[in-house]
């Protein structure tokens, strides 16, 4: 801990390395966290406390502003490039979202019921809207021509739910609200027997799943069985760290895994399939099987994998990936001004 404070400002762990943690002197906050390989985030603070920017450790930067209710006006994330992207939130006098400006300049609007409730989602494109019954309980979602119907029981559980092509699926409870059936139109899909809170067994068609833990509730055994026949088994053993060492099978044989002192998977042996090894940078990353030891993933961003190279955007998005000879194969990557994946060219 720091001198004198109650705060963190180091972290050992178990095979050595550190994790370091530095606050300001005024008011005490979180102003930098340094990782085992000695990447920093950073975090900067307005006067009233609130996060003013914070800086990843790939050196992303991402800068708030806040209306003087403390809610978020305005993120404006910086590329490497020197490029922006600036998104802007309208909020109502209650402090709720209403309208959410994008960097390409498009539109969403928000709104809501007396009681709160979201009502409605629209880009200009697909709105969403939902419906709710008196208890504030979403009861429809609509989509275009699709919609997703709710009914619950006097518990308060999903009892019915009708798909957008009208099937119906109904849930069934037993009286400590354990899941007891599912039904499709009336025709039962599952049932599940529940002991202390955990699932012992499940029934699918003409199949039985048991299920059997241990003095921890981890997992132990599981098998499948038809009439009085088994069809399957499974069992799986753990270490003092609660991580799975070993798992025998009936149709794929046996596993085993090892791991490092900060439960880390370092090996796995198949009784039918080759063995594999695993080495970790200090923070965690994945190496290459024949370069454990010091070496660092900058950012923690993975640039090779085998014969596979990566190339990322100013934002930290993947956009190109080549492989075979020469890098000739190249499959690239296209995103929305908010990093969501809309294209893909394959070679």
């Amino acid at each position: 801990y720091a001198d004198g404070l109650h705060l963190i400002s180091r972290r050992i762990n178990a095979d050595g390395s550190q994790v370091k943690y530095r606050y300001d002197n005024v008011r005490l906050l979180l102003t930098e966290i340094e990782n085992e390989v000695g990447e920093t985030y950073k975090l900067a603070y307005h006067p009233n406390g609130l996060i003013q920017q914070e800086t990843g450790f790939d050196g992303q930067r991402t800068a708030y502003v806040y209306d003087l209710n403390g809610n978020l006006q305005e993120k404006t994330e910086h590329g490497d490039d020197g490029s922006r992207l600036v998104t802007r939130y309208e909020r109502d006098h209650a402090g709720r979202l209403v309208g959410k400006t994008l960097p390409d300049g498009n539109k969403v609007d928000y709104a809501y019921d007396r009681q709160g409730n979201l009502l409605s989602v629209d880009d200009g494109h697909w709105a969403l809207t939902y419906e709710y019954d008196v208890q504030n309980r979403l009861t429809a979602e609509h989509q275009g021509w699709g919609t997703l119907r709710y009914g619950y029981d006097a518990c308060g559980h999903l009892h019915n739910l009708r798909l957008p092509d009208n099937n119906r699926l109904t849930f069934n409870h037993a009286k400590g609200g354990h899941l007891a059936t599912v039904e499709l139109n009336g025709e039962t899909l599952t049932s599940h027997l529940y002991k202390a809170g955990q699932e012992h067994q499940r029934q699918q068609g003409q199949l039985i799943s048991h299920y059997h833990y241990d003095d921890q509730q981890r997992l132990h055994a599981h098998a499948v069985t038809q009439q009085a026949y088994t069809l399957y088994q499974r069992q799986y053993d753990y270490d003092k760290s609660s991580n799975l060492t070993r798992l025998l099978d009936t149709r794929k044989g046996e596993h085993r895994y090892h791991y490092d002192p900060l439960s880390r998977l370092t090996r796995a042996d198949h009784t039918q399939d080759e063995q594999e090894r695993f080495g970790h940078d200090p923070a965690g990353n994945l190496l290459m099987q024949d370069r454990p030891g010091p070496d660092i993933v900058a950012g923690n961003r993975l640039m090779i994998q085998g014969d596979h190279h990566y190339d990322y955007d100013a934002y930290g998005n993947l956009i190109r990936e080549r492989r075979g000879k020469g890098h000739t194969l190249v499959t690239e990557y296209r995103y929305d001004c908010q990093h969501r994946l809309i294209g893909i060219k394959t070679p």
